[in-house]
């Protein structure tokens, strides 16, 4: 059993929390105004909550798989470009000329997208909690981007996985240990 499309929408979206907050900010020092911020601020919490009851969930109720790894290459890099690629550039961001019209198409077509595409991409949550990322290569089933979410700091091995929770396509959560 895999996560459902609400857990996959709470997934995706909650990656957007720092760039909420950063614009509930920025909109305050720019326009001076409590309304915009503080509803981005609430959904930012209500967001990163959805994150922990779901991500707890999926860790209690999917179900362990036996897999078979050929390969395995760390992914933490992505936090980098996560930083610079989609927070530095809203520093400088002027709230005062957006379109909420193409505000919200833009966002529709991110979640259509998003829920709908297969996605590998890390959660900003998850390692903000200690978890790490590896690219995994599958014996058996030739895929190259399986995407594994570990506790473990470095996996040197294949070896080193062999039982996981699969939270989406592409998707895995290591649980070699915690039994």
């Amino acid at each position: 059993m895999m996560a459902n499309w609400l857990q996959k929408f709470i997934y995706l979206s909650s990656n957007a929390v720092p760039l909420l907050v950063i614009i509930a900010i920025i909109w305050q020092i720019q326009l001076k105004t409590w309304t915009v911020p503080i509803v981005l601020l609430v959904i930012s919490i209500v967001l990163v909550f959805s994150f922990i009851l779901s991500f707890s969930f999926g860790m209690k109720h999917l179900s362990r798989k036996t897999i078979n790894v050929s390969g395995v290459e760390s992914q933490d890099s992505w936090m980098f470009g996560f930083i610079v690629a989609y927070l530095l550039p809203f520093g400088c961001l002027v709230i005062k000329d957006y379109n909420k019209f193409i505000v919200f198409v833009v966002l529709s077509l991110l979640v259509l997208v998003g829920l709908s595409a297969v996605v590998t991409f890390p959660n900003f949550w998850l390692f903000v909690i200690g978890y790490h990322f590896y690219k995994l290569e599958m014996d058996g089933i030739g895929m190259k981007d399986i995407l594994l979410i570990s506790k473990k700091k470095r996996l040197r091995s294949k070896k080193d996985v062999r039982v996981a929770i699969r939270m989406f396509e592409k998707i895995l959560i290591d649980t070699s240990g915690d039994r």
